[in-house]
């Protein structure tokens, strides 16, 4: 049975204190406004499955990390464009304004939604396939989760030089 206060505390991190911190340290090293939008997007927006894959692969309860996993990614939906209000919003003041990207916001929490439902009712009706789709999606997982980290460093390659080890600082 899942305690309903565990995923408070990594919410609260995640929504309150990273943006807050990041924000602070891009303001007191004076990064330029969109690398401020940056760093608090990262800092606000869950990566939760990644840490679903590391939970199977490392023996964890895979059901309490689904649960904050899609906790966190319902409450991202408001927290996020309240972040980038309260952080962003002040330092693009004299920029043009970016906008919320609310279908993608939609989007991923639908995805999100039936990426659970079906799995929830598979592993319910069937928890025999579940377990052998397991093992296969484990690794299909490991291989895509590999594949998205080297396209996005070979597309954004062109942007490192750009960015001070004031920014490599705030984003470690």
């Amino acid at each position: 049975q899942i305690n309903l206060a565990v995923p408070l505390l990594p919410a609260l991190t995640q929504f309150v204190l990273q943006p807050l911190y990041v924000a602070g340290l891009a303001r007191a090293f004076g990064l330029r406004p969109y690398v401020i939008l940056g760093l608090v997007l990262c800092a606000t927006t869950p990566g939760g499955n990644g840490s679903n894959l590391a939970e199977v692969i490392f023996h964890g309860n895979v059901e309490l990390g689904i649960f904050c996993t899609c906790f966190s990614t319902l409450l991202a939906a408001a927290a996020i464009p309240i972040n980038y209000e309260v952080h962003v919003v002040p330092v693009l003041a004299d920029e043009q304004d970016a906008q919320i990207p609310w279908v993608a916001i939609g989007s991923a929490v639908g995805i999100l939604l039936v990426g659970v439902t079906g799995g929830t009712l598979v592993r319910y009706w069937r928890d025999d396939l579940g377990l052998k789709l397991e093992k296969w999606l484990v690794k299909i997982a490991v291989v895509l989760l590999a594949l998205g980290i080297i396209a996005a460093t070979v597309q954004t390659a062109y942007i490192w030089p750009l960015l001070g080890w004031q920014t490599w600082l705030v984003g470690v």
